[in-house]
This record gives C-alpha cells, structure tokens and sequence, in this order.
C-alpha cells in the first residue's frame, strides 16, 4: 500500500513561537525526563477521564515513568462518569 502524506505548513506569530519554545523546553527538561522504573519501589497511578478523553500517568517518586491518553469512543462517551474513570485505570 502506497501512503500518500500532505504537508502542511504552520506558521505561528512571536507569542504563539514565544510558547512554543517555552513549553518545548519544560518537557525535555531534567524535570519531565521519563525515569526508569525501580521495581523495588511503589509505583503510583494517576489517572482521570473527561466525556471525550481519558489519561493515564504511571510514576515512582513523583517522577514520570510513562504517559498515555487517547479519545474515547462513541460508546465510551455514552459511559457514566465513574464507569470512565475506571477505563482510564485498565
């Protein structure tokens, strides 16, 4: 199969680069850096889910190991509030 990408040009003006730049440089920072896990240690799950979108942060210490999120689906959005934040847990 033959993948066709379009590219698409951004241009931002000097606030919206001025940002860019800023929040660039918060996550490769040493604070944001993901840590290998330490599986001597407790691990903590935080996580939280909203009527489109759910995520999921695994860390030690209060440093970051790993990140996910994705949109929920149209049966996903139909869940109860308490049935979306369990999902974000699986």
């Amino acid at each position: 199969n033959e993948v066709h990408q379009k590219k698409i040009k951004i241009t931002l003006d000097p606030e919206a680069l001025s940002a860019f730049v800023k929040i660039k440089k918060i996550l490769s920072s040493e604070d944001v850096l993901l840590q290998y896990p330490d599986y001597n240690q407790p691990f903590e799950l935080t996580t939280d889910a909203s009527s489109n979108a759910l995520g999921a942060v695994l860390s030690q210490n209060n440093r970051t190991i790993t990140m996910i999120s994705r949109t929920l689906s149209v049966t996903e959005q139909n869940f109860a509030t308490n049935e979306r934040e369990v999902l974000a847990v699986v």
